[in-house]
């Protein structure tokens, strides 16, 4: 789901006991990757423990934003969370092998796979990447 960006200022500056915020972009979510500006990405995600979900999807689904969109939203993420140190949740649905190359590029501290398609070398080389 996209939302303004109040929302989303209002949702990472809520302190409940018992859950964390994150920021994110869906891969699969065209109007939130058109929307995407990784300066205010940045800025909401200094404010989080949690990046998520990025990532990479593959599959084929109506409205579906362009890869070559996804690519430049997932690596602009990556960058941030990298640089922050943050956890990050990463959707991978039949994007494994490009989910790995683009983590061997840019590294994170706690990365998350979910919708996890892949072989068990792909698993492997997940793993040696402390997913």
């Amino acid at each position: 789901m996209s939302i303004s960006l109040e929302k989303a200022m209002a949702s990472v500056d809520r302190h409940d006991p018992q859950i964390i915020w994150g920021v994110g972009c869906h891969p699969r979510k065209i109007k939130a990757q058109e929307a995407f500006d990784a300066e205010r990405f940045r800025d909401l995600s200094k404010r989080t423990a949690l990046i998520g979900e990025i990532g990479l999807d593959t599959g084929l689904h109506y409205g579906h934003a362009t890869l070559e969109k996804q690519l430049e939203t997932f690596r602009e993420a990556l960058d941030t969370a990298s640089e922050l140190g943050r956890i990050v949740s990463i959707h991978s649905y039949r994007a494994t092998g490009q989910v790995i190359r683009e983590l061997r590029q840019r590294p994170v501290a706690a990365p998350i796979l979910h919708w996890w398609t892949g072989n068990v070398e792909e698993t492997r080389e997940a793993v040696e990447l402390g997913c």
